[in-house]
């Protein structure tokens, strides 16, 4: 049997739906005051110039998360942990990608060098063009 609750706007919601939406909205509710919360607390601390932003920024997380905690919201700190673990990686993954660009920056430079006295070798009556062009194709350059 379903209980229907007919509401001023002409369509009704069943009393476990509505029970469910209540339930979502007191958390949210919730959610809202805690950010509220973690933002004044964010702001207070970067009023203070001497006061590193990441820290800051993680201070007030710790807030929201404890609050979650406090609130026995295990599901909400599961989740915040997940995240936290997902931007861990993702900040290692942007790292690595810096290291790749970076090292292959620095051998695109090499290379160029390599070329750069090689051809300046030959122009200066160094090398022959038999010689630089075995040079060239041992080293993979052609």
């Amino acid at each position: 049997m379903r209980a229907e609750i007919p509401l001023r706007h002409g369509f009704t919601v069943s009393a476990g739906s509505f029970s469910e939406w209540e339930r979502w909205f007191a958390l949210e509710l919730e959610f809202q005051e805690a950010a509220a919360q973690a933002d004044q607390f964010a702001e207070q601390l970067l009023a203070n110039p001497d006061l590193d932003p990441e820290k800051v920024k993680q201070a007030a997380q710790i807030i929201f998360t404890a609050r979650s905690v406090k609130n026995d919201d295990g599901k909400l700190f599961t989740r915040l942990a997940a995240l936290d673990l997902r931007k861990e990686d993702q900040q290692l993954r942007r790292d690595q990608f810096e290291e790749m660009k970076a090292a292959k920056e620095a051998a695109e430079r090499k290379a160029e060098e390599a070329r750069k006295s090689l051809k300046d070798r030959k122009a200066a009556g160094g090398l022959s063009d038999e010689s630089l062009e075995l040079i060239e194709r041992t080293l993979g350059m052609l």
